[in-house]
């Protein structure tokens, strides 16, 4: 005998509650990613370098010591130089919002008359909680999908480069394989400072034969071998200790 589907009993089903695998206070998330880069900035970072002030976010580079070293022999004169070898970068600072809302209907209906204290609390706590959620969800993945931004065309540029734009500099936007101006395409400076001109703010790069990638070559058309290993000595900087 096939038996009876437990859905055709209407009455239990009227009558019964669902079975639920968590507890009445958790739903599982789904809406996260399923990895982040985003603690990768800011865990394990003091608060001066997550939380600042200013009218906008600016730092020196010396690109150039304007070396004044020299040999001399006893009694020789000297013309004393003081080289001005500072330039400035600058980074406008950019805010975000985010929100969380309730009806007093939301209140309401879920606090029905005659309940204990105790219990509305619990109810209280648990739409809460589901509401803070989404919003928290929402705040990391956006603020996470601006760390991979596309920063290529005008309006990318304006948008992070210029001073009255609001997005944020995405990683990307210190990446390029652009060998000539060595900044995103529709753009003319980074931070204020042009790479074209300026060889020492560009990404270092170091190219390797899309035909054959797997094909010794010379250094920036060869393997991809070799073109990490060449990467790997262009990104190495060892301080004279």
């Amino acid at each position: 005998m096939a038996g009876t589907p437990l859905e055709n009993f209407t009455d239990f089903v009227k009558f019964t509650g669902p079975a639920y695998y968590t507890d009445a206070g958790t739903f599982l998330n789904e809406a996260v990613q399923q990895t982040y880069s985003l603690p990768r900035f800011l865990k394990g970072k003091d608060y001066d370098k997550v939380i600042q002030s200013g009218a906008t976010i600016k730092d020196d580079v010396m690109f150039d010591e304007a070396r004044s070293f020299a040999r001399y022999n006893p009694n020789e004169e000297f013309t004393w130089q003081q080289p001005q070898v500072a330039t400035e970068m600058e980074i406008r600072w950019r805010f975000a919002t985010d929100h969380m809302s309730w009806t007093d209907q939301e209140i309401e209906l879920n606090m029905p008359g005659g309940m204990t204290d105790a219990y509305a609390n619990v109810q209280y706590k648990k739409l809460r909680k589901k509401i803070e959620q989404r919003m928290w969800t929402s705040v990391i993945n956006g603020m996470e999908a601006e760390l991979w931004a596309s920063p290529h065309g005008a309006t990318n540029e304006a948008g992070m480069e210029q001073s009255d734009g609001k997005q944020v500099y995405s990683i990307p936007a210190y990446i390029t394989e652009d060998t000539t101006n060595f900044h995103p395409q529709g753009w003319t400076t980074i931070m204020g400072i042009d790479p074209a001109t300026e060889t020492k703010w560009r990404n270092q790069t170091s190219l390797y034969n899309f035909d054959a990638p797997f094909v010794l070559g010379s250094l920036d058309s060869g393997s991809l071998i070799q073109s990490f290993d060449d990467i790997a000595l262009k990104v190495m900087f060892v301080p004279p200790d």
